[in-house]
């Protein structure tokens, strides 16, 4: 009899339980949203990439500057998904943020509800999203990155349910992340190649099919369109002249500065490596494996200046790992609660943050802002006053943020901007009637494949100086750059980016110039 009620008890104790965490579930998901509304914003990359969705919209074509087809951004998928939303508002600003918002409150809700294993689990898995900077940060950018969560979160969910015959879609889901950001098939090629494997002949035939076809597809339209199948910050990044030796002791500050602003970001990707390791998992250690294999590549490609933006993808798959079983719940109980301590114990964590960022408003000016020894800022910090859903200013003030009038050097309606993190700001604000450059190289085709400027490093290390002539060149029908070599090397980028598309000149200069990353000075 007693022990019929104790059963009895038990049992009343686990179904109110059992009704209780998802309920908690629930309103920790809905608790996300009013996080990432306080927390959107828009960084200057994300400015230059809405200059190309503006130009596209209004039939200029996929460039930056309406005379020549460059490739000014990195992710393409996002760039089409932004302009249907901004067609559809007519409007530039907050729509991106919004969107972004929207995309990643769906992405925490896939992983939520699809990825993990039960409701402690996912509990667990709120806590840790709401509590990483670079993923709060970078879910409303207005960059790719929630595009890749929700991604990401698909490919995690096709890979539980692949296995032991993985579907299509699971390369279809492959595929379409690496064509919003090219270097992510890192991170998803260990597991890719594993269930491919597993599905054999032509299993594995269909599933690297659905992933190739709409990568390839869009690599031959960017040869044809472009000249290149690459962005033009690439050829920047891999022209630059760099050193292993610089890229290294940059990437290296890179992933510092995370256990410095994020530090819950990096512990929880160690703390899946390990649980991996523990569990000997084929699944989990390959989705481990491509994470430490993206955060190798950004390691040596020399990181980013935007802190802790190529770390929010690999910390989602990390999540996913730590919430993919059910564990007991006291375990989970002590998982939730040391998380929640490790993010606020930083003082930028986005659980203590204030709407203002720790700005003062007033003043307009950051109180704090981090920057490292090299590139790495917190970006957010920087530009959260000037282009939030919380603060905003007129489009028309956009080009005096960040210093750039004061800096920038003019010939006609040709400008360059020697400041490479006021270039979106610039440019965006000023419209396409001015024919805009930056330091970097990232908008114009000669400047990518110049050497960069040996003095720049570590503080700005891609930043080249203009060719003596290159300014009036572009402002006239002449070339007038001064070094020969220089000059070849410009004509044939000028036939690439500003002749007929199918002209055999264009395509001879095409073959030229794909034997070369840089156009060397003599």
């Amino acid at each position: 009899m007693e022990d019929t009620a104790g059963k009895d008890a038990a049992g009343a104790a686990s179904g109110a339980s059992s009704r209780v965490l998802p309920f908690a579930v629930t309103l920790l998901l809905a608790a996300l949203l009013p996080l990432f509304l306080r927390t959107a914003w828009l960084c200057d990359d994300a400015l230059v990439t809405l200059r190309t969705v503006e130009n596209f919209l209004d039939g200029e074509g996929l460039r930056w500057n309406p005379a020549e087809r460059v490739q000014a951004y990195a992710h393409p998928l996002w760039l089409f998904f932004l302009s249907a939303w901004i067609w559809w508002s007519e409007e530039h600003f907050f729509t991106p943020m919004l969107v972004s918002v929207g995309v990643s409150l769906l992405a925490a809700v896939v992983l939520v509800r699809r990825v993990a294993a039960g409701a402690g689990a996912a509990v667990l898995a709120v806590v840790a999203l709401a509590g990483s900077k670079a993923f709060v940060d970078y879910s409303t950018s207005g960059l790719e990155n929630p595009f890749t969560h929700l991604l990401l979160a698909a490919y995690l969910v096709a890979l539980n349910a692949a296995a032991p015959q993985p579907a299509p879609r699971l390369g279809l889901c492959g595929g379409l992340l690496v064509l919003n950001r090219l270097d992510l098939f890192l991170l998803v090629a260990p597991s890719f190649v594993l269930h491919a494997a597993a599905a054999g002949g032509r299993g594995a035939r269909r599933q690297l099919a659905a992933g190739v076809i709409p990568v390839a597809a869009w690599g031959l339209f960017a040869l044809v369109y472009y000249g290149f199948p690459l962005p033009n910050a690439a050829y920047a990044t891999l022209g630059a002249g760099l050193s292993s030796a610089q890229r290294i002791a940059q990437g290296t500050d890179y992933l510092q500065s995370a256990l410095r602003l994020d530090p819950l970001t990096p512990a929880l990707i160690a703390a899946a490596v390990l649980v991996g390791l523990g569990r000997r998992s084929p699944c989990d250690l390959a989705v481990c494996a491509g994470a430490l294999l993206y955060l190798g590549y950004v390691w040596l490609a020399g990181g980013d200046a935007l802190a802790g933006r190529f770390l929010s993808a690999p910390f989602l798959a990390a999540v996913a790992v730590l919430v993919r079983r059910e564990h007991a719940a006291p375990l989970q109980a002590i998982a939730v609660v040391a998380v929640l301590a490790l993010s606020l114990a930083s003082p930028l964590s986005p659980l203590r943050l204030d709407p203002a960022y720790g700005t003062a408003p007033a003043k307009g000016a950051p109180a704090r802002c981090y920057k490292s020894w090299s590139i790495v800022r917190d970006e957010r910090c920087f530009s959260f006053q000037q282009a939030s859903l919380m603060h905003s200013v007129p489009r028309q003030e956009l080009p005096s943020r960040h210093g750039s009038v004061a800096s920038i050097t003019q010939s006609g309606n040709v400008v360059f901007v020697p400041d490479s993190l006021a270039l979106g700001f610039y440019g965006l604000g000023e419209g396409r009637e001015r024919h805009v450059i930056d330091a970097r190289g990232v908008t114009d085709p000669l400047l990518a494949r110049q050497p960069a400027d040996p003095a720049g490093w570590p503080a700005d290390p891609l930043r080249r100086t203009l060719p003596a002539g290159y300014l009036e060149t572009l402002a006239g029908e002449q070339v007038l750059v001064e070094n020969p070599t220089t000059a070849a090397c410009y004509r044939d980028l000028r036939q690439i980016t500003r002749g007929e598309l199918f002209s055999a000149a264009r395509w001879a200069a095409i073959w030229r110039l794909t034997r070369r990353v840089s156009c060397p000075r003599n």
